[in-house]
């Protein structure tokens, strides 16, 4: 077993990610944060690249790119939309970035303080927790930094994910 000071590790019942990351943010003492994804692979350099450009860079949010978010810079860019990567941006084009980025939270670290002082927390659905809280990081951060890596595997967990499809169907 790991022993490291800087760790704590609480324990809940089972009541999904947006639950346990909301008990994580309300313990949160460091600078900053990030939620990784339980069932992805993330590169032995995932944490330090992350808070490498945040640092580095002294916004509220650095985010890695993924295909997804490569593609939609690409897209903007000849509109005159064109994200720079690696290099600090304000938020003031919100609708445009809300558009090019993943609503997600595993491809990003966030400043604690930022989260704290607008009181965001994440759903606590069992699915699709970090959309919400994702957008609303997005606008109100004052600044955003897209590093051009992609540090990370999405494995998406299948049977999860029929057995979420299954429950929405019975709900209808």
């Amino acid at each position: 077993m790991l022993k490291n000071s800087r760790i704590q590790v609480f324990w809940q019942e089972h009541n999904g990610a947006g639950t346990a990351r909301n008990l994580g943010l309300a313990h949160a003492k460091g600078n900053y944060v990030l939620f990784p994804d339980a069932d992805d692979e993330y590169n032995e350099n995932y944490i330090s690249r992350l808070l490498e450009a945040v640092e580095t860079n002294d916004v509220d949010i650095a985010m890695l790119e993924d295909q997804q978010t490569h593609k939609s810079i690409k897209s903007f860019g000849h509109k005159g939309y064109f994200y720079p990567k690696n290099r600090a941006i304000p938020t003031q084009s919100i609708s445009r970035l809300l558009t090019i980025t993943k609503n997600a939270a595993h491809n990003k670290i966030f400043k604690t303080s930022m989260i704290k002082e607008n009181q965001l927390y994440f759903s606590e659905t069992m699915s699709i927790n970090d959309m919400f809280f994702t957008m609303c990081v997005l606008v109100c951060s004052k600044n955003i930094v897209f590093m051009d890596d992609c540090l990370y595997t999405i494995k998406r967990n299948r049977n999860q994910f029929k057995k979420f499809c299954m429950e929405i169907q019975r709900d209808k």
